[in-house]
């Protein structure tokens, strides 16, 4: 019996030699894999019937295959094309492999909803400081719908417009911005650029306009806009 005991004891102290010899080893090849890897967005909303690209970010030589938990709300192709197919949720998975057999699943959840039917701005008319930016207020509907708008500026010297809305006043003058549904409807707001002092000459100064004004004289004593933006101009 007592040599039994020592024989378990000598088996199990070499088991946990062996792990501790080959851990690293699995846990290297487990890296190789993940170490970077990882999809563009982790979740998506898509209209019926609408594609959207999953692409895999620092993969290097490592192989990614997709698959979809349900096909019938969402397919994927193995270039990473999702399609929606009904009103829903699905998850798709990549999966990144190294040439070692080591592999690590990503997912994104895909939402597929309804288009949209009409956009309208809430104003028709907006005036701008040079160097001024301004979200645009604006109504989708159905308010169920998942499509987001695209953004576009007639003249994008005057005012540029990301792709989220914000407009950005670059110089003085006028242009009309749109924003766009995928079935034609569409929505114009004109926006009126001024100079500082123009601006005040016309239309005054509240007193929260100039508090931020005083606030920011890297932007508006210059009397040009700042070319950096957080938001990516949607036309330029």
């Amino acid at each position: 019996m007592r040599q039994s005991k020592i024989q378990k004891c000598i088996f199990t102290l070499g088991l946990v030699l062996l792990l501790s010899v080959f851990a690293p080893w699995t846990a290297k090849a487990v890296s190789a894999a993940t170490q970077e890897a990882k999809l563009n967005v982790n979740a998506q909303s898509i209209v019926k019937g609408k594609t959207f690209s999953l692409v895999v970010y620092n993969r290097g030589e490592a192989t990614v295959s997709y698959t979809s938990s349900d096909t019938d709300i969402a397919t994927v192709s193995q270039n990473g094309v999702v399609k929606g197919i009904s009103l829903g949720k699905a998850t798709i998975t990549a999966t990144v492999k190294d040439s070692d057999g080591a592999k690590v699943n990503l997912t994104c959840t895909i939402t597929v909803g309804t288009p949209a039917t009409s956009v309208s701005f809430t104003k028709k008319t907006i005036n701008l400081i040079v160097g001024e930016r301004l979200m645009l207020d604006k109504i989708v509907l159905p308010l169920s719908t998942v499509e987001n708008p695209k953004f576009y500026s007639l003249n994008s010297s005057v005012a540029s417009v990301s792709a989220g809305g914000r407009v950005a006043a670059r110089t003085e003058g006028s242009t009309l911005v749109y924003s766009l549904l995928d079935n034609g409807q569409f929505a114009v707001c004109k926006v009126n650029v001024y100079s500082l002092e123009e601006y005040t000459n016309t239309y005054g100064l509240t007193e929260s306009e100039s508090d931020y004004i005083a606030s920011h004289p890297e932007v508006y004593s210059t009397g040009t806009a700042d070319e950096t933006s957080s938001d990516a101009p949607a036309n330029e």
